[in-house]
């Protein structure tokens, strides 16, 4: 039995696959085969968050904590006009107004070869 959840984590639809561990190699093989056809290549977890990076800015996940929802790209889902207001909503407009310290931005690089991470 496999169990199918529909997921967004990298900003478009996708899946996660919950296999038995006896059947993961099956599951496998035939996941590989018929993606074939379309091109499919193994990417690992890196690849993934780099993927979602530009659709599914995620505070916490890849900002730490003194980074405001603006500088990570998520000033679209702070409602400064929210009833009652809430917790940081002055640190925020004023930010807002400064235009901040810093914001993320992603870039291209030119070269194809693979980053190395430190171990």
């Amino acid at each position: 039995m496999v169990r199918a959840s529909r997921i967004t984590y990298v900003g478009e639809l996708g899946w996660e696959l919950y296999v038995p561990t006896e059947f993961m190699q099956g599951v496998y093989d035939e996941l590989v085969g018929a993606g074939e056809r379309y091109g499919l290549v193994h990417a690992g977890y890196h690849a993934l968050n780099s993927l979602r990076i530009e659709k599914l800015p995620a505070l916490g996940a890849r900002h730490p904590d003194e980074d405001t929802p603006l500088e990570a790209g998520l000033g679209f889902a702070v409602k400064f006009d929210k009833p009652g207001g809430f917790i940081g909503r002055e640190s925020a407009a004023a930010a807002k107004t400064s235009g901040g310290p810093s914001a993320w931005c992603s870039f291209k690089l030119k070269s194809p070869e693979p980053l190395l991470y430190p171990q």
